[in-house]
C-alpha cells in the first residue's frame, strides 16, 4: 500500500496556463528541479494527473 508519493518537477516551460500554475504552486512545485513529498490521497492523485 503506498502511503505517500516522490513527485519530482523536471521540465519548465514559458507558457503554462494559470489553472496548471496555480495547482503546481499549491503542490510545491514552483519551479524546476523540484521534489517534494505528497500523501497519497485521492485529491492528490487527480492534482498530479491533472498537471502531468
Amino acid at each position: 500500500m503506498v502511503k505517500a508519493y516522490l513527485v519530482v518537477r523536471i521540465k519548465g516551460q514559458a507558457d503554462v496556463p494559470h489553472w496548471a500554475q496555480t495547482t503546481l504552486k499549491l503542490l510545491k512545485l514552483e519551479r524546476k528541479y523540484r521534489a517534494t513529498i505528497l500523501p497519497a490521497k485521492e485529491n492528490t492523485l487527480g492534482m498530479l494527473n491533472k498537471v502531468k
